[in-house]
């Protein structure tokens, strides 16, 4: 209900958004030149730096159907990026690290509920001649920088399937990952086309091939079966190689002066080849392995030292878990940006 809750409220907000910018948007489309259409950015080394901290705290006393005790949650956000322009030449370098932990009256352990890493960069080659399209060559990683662990209320067995005997027997916390346990690599050669760029809104499509490797050996993950009471199955992984088409959509914009940001996109890589190969021999390797994301990232600054953000993700890589991985975030926090010209 919660989920259902922060959408339901979230999306006629968006929606409203959309609605203000779109006179704007079609203004400024319509009357620029086919040529000139799409914003030249200043030349030279440019940086752009987001940093966000957050908390909430919260004590119960002797309240109804409520645990008395202390609920404390803190989040911590860093959002860099370095470009370079030149000429026909363009580069771009970015790193984000998101971090979550929470801590309740029934589970007194710092629980790690948001612990992301993601860092690229990206060579572009702009055509003089077509500004609306440039090949790049591009390489991005994500990662985890924190160990893993499950968590239960009451002491349990963690059974690895496969496995004779439980790993662990009575436990309350069980690790699943190491630091830096689960990376993923990305390599990809294509073409980035800028379908618009307007004070408003900017949409980019980038298409080409790439190869992917997920490097996971000797991690778990959860795959609990209900039946078994008292038991956690979880599986063991492995590292996974792919070739394969990839394409990114994205289109953000800014309104009321740069105090509201958004960005919508989707993502979809779709192998050739895959290693190891399926256990289906039949399947449509193309499909049926297909990584796919899809989300969107609000943002409201009332104050310049205050952010409202609202994100949605929604993850698919079928070859570590072949479950829609769903985060929602709501988040309050204090924010310091810079931006400027080396």
């Amino acid at each position: 209900m919660r989920d259902l809750f922060q959408i339901n409220f979230i999306l006629p907000v968006f929606i409203f958004i959309l609605f203000f910018n779109t006179s704007t948007v079609a203004q400024s489309l319509t009357s620029s030149v086919p040529d000139t259409t799409l914003s030249k950015a200043p030349e030279g080394w440019t940086y752009d730096v987001k940093a966000g901290l957050g908390g909430n705290f919260n004590r119960l006393e002797d309240v109804p159907g409520k645990e008395t005790g202390n609920t404390l949650t803190m989040n911590a956000d860093w959002d860099s990026r370095l470009n370079y322009l030149r000429s026909v030449n363009e580069l771009r370098l970015f790193l984000q690290i998101s971090e979550a932990m929470s801590r309740t009256p029934s589970l007194a352990e710092n629980v790690l509920t948001s612990d992301r890493l993601k860092a690229g960069a990206m060579y572009l080659y702009n055509f003089p001649s077509f500004v609306w399209i440039s090949p790049f060559a591009s390489v991005d990683l994500e990662t985890n920088l924190f160990k893993g662990h499950s968590y239960s209320a009451t002491p349990v067995d963690f059974q690895v399937i496969g496995e004779p005997s439980p790993s662990a027997t009575a436990v309350t916390k069980f690790q699943l990952t190491d630091s830096f346990g689960i990376t993923t690599v990305k390599e990809t050669v294509g073409g980035l086309a800028r379908l618009w760029s307007t004070t408003a809104c900017t949409g980019e499509f980038k298409l080409g091939m790439a190869a992917m490797q997920i490097f996971a050996d000797d991690q778990l993950t959860l795959n609990d079966d209900p039946t078994t009471a008292g038991v956690i199955e979880v599986k063991s992984l492995e590292d996974v190689k792919k070739v394969g088409l990839d394409g990114v959509f994205t289109v953000k914009g800014d309104s009321w002066d740069k105090k509201f940001t958004w960005m919508v996109y989707a993502a979809f890589f779709g192998p050739f080849t895959v290693d190891p190969e399926l256990a289906d021999k039949d399947a449509n390797e193309f499909t049926k392995a297909a990584t796919t994301e899809y989300g969107m990232k609000l943002s409201f600054n009332p104050l310049s030292w205050l952010a409202l953000s609202y994100e949605l993700r929604n993850f698919r890589e079928p070859l570590i878990i072949d479950e829609h991985q769903i985060t929602h975030n709501v988040l309050a926090t204090l924010t310091y940006k810079t931006s400027g010209s080396l």
